[in-house]
């Protein structure tokens, strides 16, 4: 089928589907990022089905985020209000935007549609924070929000696990072609993998690329561990605390090697955070060596795991952070305007002017600020990142209730986490990361709110399991509580 007869199927079916999406958001926003929360997840599996046409690439965008900017914005201005966010971060936010905007303009950009959507990448989703922080008007909210995060991973996680199976059992290509085709060579680095006494695969579960993925299991970990311990009902706190050993065996095995350092290193900042001594000392006890197990279990050498986490550790900070930032404040102090060191901007260029600017390529993100930003942009960077930690940390230590203590310490854990990531990668510009960010960072701001409502407490018969029996199989997403007495 060509890419013409691709594209007129797609507006035919689309249009419909465009309609319908925007009118359940304008209808009610909190919706609309339900929805977008369902949809992405499996993005990059639509993405990958439908390649080598590039519109689906925007499908989340147009069908989910724009409708719900809009909704929330215009519709209902009032629940704008709702957000607690603190002027010092606003202002940060709108200064970051007016170096981001001038920077468009820069005369070294071989394109202006290169700046547009390098643009697009640094400023889209910071109204993230205010939707994030809005969505949230009671801890019902909350727990809702997270149960369906949690009911979902379970699929992209089990795919994810199939994938490396069958990869073992039928081959590496062979399996990653049975969901993806050609698409699969991509999705994969051209089936990229490492010996690590066995093969360790680029596992890519449900999104287009394996870094996505990676980026998914460690917002997952936040989450699963924050509704294990803030969820009233026991059902969803047994399926919570499942999900948050999937998504560390899932991040383990999923080939992103830099999981090696970041699902430990995320897994301490929760413990400590929340403060658990009994929990924390048994998770420095037990974690490493849970951690081995899993990868001995499947096949690989604890040595040359050891091996290349020790080295991993050495080059990201010796090899790659500080030459590449410190190359990229003495070459570029200025910056070359947004696009620049942006993959998806590189697409409006021919081949010859994506050859002239190859160079342009630092890994990372801090780096790749600089180049794009200049020395004030980055400054700038973290100066936001900053405050936004400190505001982060204020609003864990203001937290009294000892559940939400929990699923503030998971967030803010991921916050720094994310913060630190950045010295080495660009997730936090790449789905779902982008989104999760700037949405966890406006949850975690609101949380103190929390603390003059009663702690919920299940209604009588409301156990899972229960439910299950009553109605058929079907789930209450959201939670039916009663004060407690």
């Amino acid at each position: 089928m060509s890419g013409q007869s691709d594209m007129l199927w797609l507006v035919i079916l689309g249009a419909p589907l465009l309609l319908v999406l925007w009118l359940l958001t304008f209808t009610h926003w909190r919706r609309g990022l339900e929805l977008l929360l369902v949809y992405m997840p499996f993005a990059g599996a639509i993405t990958l089905w439908l390649a080598p046409n590039e519109a689906p690439l925007l499908f989340k965008d147009f069908l989910f985020v724009i409708p719900l900017y809009l909704a929330f914005a215009l519709v209902n201005p009032q629940d704008v209000r709702q957000a607690p966010i603190p002027t010092a971060l606003t202002v940060l936010i709108g200064t970051f935007a007016v170096v981001v905007l001038l920077q468009v303009f820069n005369p070294n950009l071989p394109k202006l549609m290169m700046g547009a959507i390098g643009a697009k990448v640094w400023l889209f989703y910071l109204p993230m924070l205010y939707i994030g922080a809005a969505a949230m008007r009671r801890r019902e909210d909350l727990v809702r929000i997270m149960r369906l995060m949690t009911a979902i991973a379970v699929v992209p996680f089990a795919v994810g696990l199939v994938q490396y199976v069958l990869a073992n059992a039928v081959g590496y290509s062979e399996a990653l072609q049975m969901f993806y085709g050609d698409a699969a060579e991509g999705a994969t680095q051209g089936y990229a993998q490492f010996d690590l006494g066995a093969a360790l695969y680029r596992i890519p579960s449900t999104f287009t690329f394996v870094a996505q993925y990676s980026g998914y299991c460690l917002a997952m970990m936040a989450i699963a561990y924050a509704l294990g311990r803030v969820d009233p009902n026991r059902g969803w706190r047994m399926l919570a605390h499942g999900v948050f050993v999937l998504s560390i065996v899932a991040g383990l095995l999923s080939g992103a090697r830099g999981n090696f350092v970041f699902i430990p290193f995320l897994l301490a900042l929760i413990y400590v955070l929340d403060a658990r001594i009994t929990g924390g000392l048994a998770a420095l006890a037990l974690l490493p060596t849970l951690l081995l197990a899993v990868l001995w279990f499947a096949g690989y050498d604890p040595l040359a795991i050891f091996g290349t986490t020790q080295t991993l550790m050495t080059d990201y900070s010796a090899g790659l952070v500080l030459p590449s930032l410190t190359e990229s404040v003495q070459k570029y102090p200025m910056g070359l305007g947004t696009g620049m060191n942006t993959g998806p901007a590189r697409y409006v260029l021919s081949l010859a002017e994506q050859s002239a600017i190859a160079a342009f390529g630092y890994e990372s993100f801090y780096a790749k600020a600089v180049v794009e930003l200049g020395v004030p942009g980055l400054l700038i960077v973290f100066a936001l990142f900053g405050t936004l930690m400190l505001y982060g940390f204020r609003a864990h230590l203001v937290v009294r209730d000892r559940r939400l203590q929990s699923c503030s310490a998971a967030l803010l854990a991921f916050l720094v986490l994310i913060s630190v990531h950045s010295f080495k990668g660009w997730q936090i510009d790449m789905d779902p990361v982008n989104v999760y960010f700037w949405l966890f960072a406006g949850v975690l701001l609101k949380l103190p709110s929390f603390a003059a409502q009663a702690a919920p407490r299940v209604a009588v018969g409301a156990t899972l399991a229960a439910r299950l029996r009553r109605g058929g199989g079907s789930i209450r997403w959201s939670p039916r509580v009663r004060p407690r007495a």
